[in-house]
């Protein structure tokens, strides 16, 4: 009677990154388990584990895993145009993946490379220059701790949205806005990349009198696809707002916070932006 076959995934970050697939392979040989590359033509055993090296969680390789691991090694100075670059290689390979994957923090420059498994070990293995720092100040706390799991919440730097500057010249800090002049987008941006799911924007601002008055909209998702809303403020004071949008897949976001008439007077002061998984 033939062993029911149990998978063992290994997800390999950057996606581009052929040097980890080395070592993953390397690591398999020496611990006697089939290595199966779908992109290849492989085909599993019939029996027993074997580790697959796949590119993105959602790839289509015939079978469903048992066990997922994500080695996240690679070099953000090699090979990356620019941190939002990184942001959507990050976003396309964890595009799926389980909330109990493994993630496996590989730092073999330092020689503490680790186990995946019970059997895959890749402690000893020649990396050469390799560096597993591949993520270190791109600006996108989505990625800090692997794949970002339902319920993570994230504090977004303002410093990576787009501001108006209309009115840069009166002096204040870039956060307080003049709404004086025609209907125009306050904040937006900031175009990095998450993974499919259902992720919640949540903006803080404040408003004097006159702007207490205004009308705004708020859009969230996709370039393309989007949620949004209109809303006013009761007068003078400090106000969230937030919406959900769901992801279907990996996708560039886009924040649009919209003074959505003119304004003969008014300021709009943003406090804060959190971004948060929901589902």
């Amino acid at each position: 009677m033939s062993q029911r076959p149990v998978l063992r995934a290994c997800l390999v970050l950057p996606a581009t990154s052929p040097e980890w697939a080395v070592v993953i392979s390397a690591a398999a040989q020496r611990a006697n388990l089939p290595l199966i590359r779908p992109d290849e033509g492989d085909v599993p055993p019939e029996s027993g584990d074997f580790v697959v090296i796949v590119a993105t969680a959602t790839e289509d390789v015939g079978f469903s895993p048992t066990d997922w691991a994500v080695v996240e090694a690679g070099s953000l100075d090699a090979g990356f145009e620019n941190a939002v670059e990184a942001s959507r290689r990050c976003a396309l390979a964890y595009d799926g993946v389980p909330e109990n994957a493994a993630v496996i923090k590989a730092d073999f420059v330092n020689g503490t490379g680790q186990r995946l498994f019970d059997r895959l070990d890749l402690r000893g293995a020649d990396t050469g220059d390799l560096n597993p720092g591949w993520r270190d100040g791109i600006g996108w706390p989505v990625f800090d701790n692997g794949p970002p799991a339902i319920g993570d919440e994230f504090v977004l730097p303002i410093s990576i949205f787009s501001l108006d500057t209309r009115h840069a010249q009166i002096g204040r800090p870039s956060t307080d806005i003049e709404l004086v002049g025609r209907a125009r987008y306050l904040v937006f941006g900031p175009y990095y990349w998450l993974p499919m799911g259902v992720w919640n924007i949540c903006l803080t601002f404040a408003v004097d009198a006159e702007g207490g008055t205004r009308g705004f909209r708020l859009e969230w998702g996709g370039l393309e696809e989007f949620d949004h809303f209109n809303f006013s403020p009761k007068g003078a004071g400090r106000y969230a707002v937030s919406m959900d949008h769901e992801f279907k897949t990996a996708a560039s976001v886009e924040l649009r916070m919209v003074l959505a008439e003119a304004a003969l007077a008014g300021r709009f002061v943003l406090e804060s932006i959190v971004l948060k998984r929901t589902g």
